[in-house]
């Protein structure tokens, strides 16, 4: 066995400066999970199957910034550890881009979220031949907003109410309302023709 060999050996069997023993894949090197118990910019505290702490560098190809309670794949040696994988993480992905960014498929593009989805941008705009929307409750919130519908604006609802603080507006070439029970108009004032 040379020198170096037996260098690395020895610090497998001692753990070098991180002690304990690592089970080797390589010559001197080992891979194994481990749970994260702190964070920082770019490394991790860890804690191994065997109760040790390891502190180790992110070496993801994502920017993956670990949570506590994670399980990370850590390769390393006897003097170094690196991360390389998430094996069960909480954590967050961030992708910051500079300039701009173009997001495009030959075939069907879906974003999915396992909690939600969220949009925050000075300005977005959405331009498609047909949109659908599906959801159980849906709440809009604008300062103003102007519609413009060319053709038809039909609307089916099992109840309908409207509520306006100020004054209610409404002009129309023709008008009509249609009802097959009772209409009934309450006010302190009633103006016709």
């Amino acid at each position: 066995m040379s020198k170096r060999t037996e260098k690395e050996h020895a610090g497998l069997e001692t753990g070098g400066p991180m002690g304990g023993a690592m089970p080797a894949i390589g010559e001197g090197t080992w891979l194994r999970p481990a749970q994260v118990v702190a964070t920082t910019a770019d490394s991790v505290r860890v804690t191994t199957a065997d109760g040790r702490i390891v502190s180790a560098r992110l070496a993801l190809a994502l920017p993956y910034e670990p949570a506590i309670g994670d399980e990370l794949l850590l390769l390393g040696d006897a003097s170094s550890a690196y991360v390389v994988g998430v094996l069960r993480g909480s954590g967050q992905t961030r992708l910051a881009l500079e300039g701009d960014v173009a997001l495009s498929a030959s075939g069907r593009l879906e974003l999915r979220g396992g909690t939600g989805v969220a949009i925050d941008a000075p300005e977005v705009q959405v331009r498609a031949t047909r949109v659908g929307i599906l959801a159980s409750r849906m709440t809009e919130i604008y300062d103003t907003v102007r519609t413009t519908v060319r053709e038809l604006l039909s609307v089916r609802a099992a109840e309908q109410r409207t509520l306006v603080d100020g004054t209610s507006h409404l002009q129309a070439k023709n008008a009509r309302v249609l009802s097959e029970a009772k209409v009934t108009i309450n006010g302190k004032e009633i103006f016709l023709g």
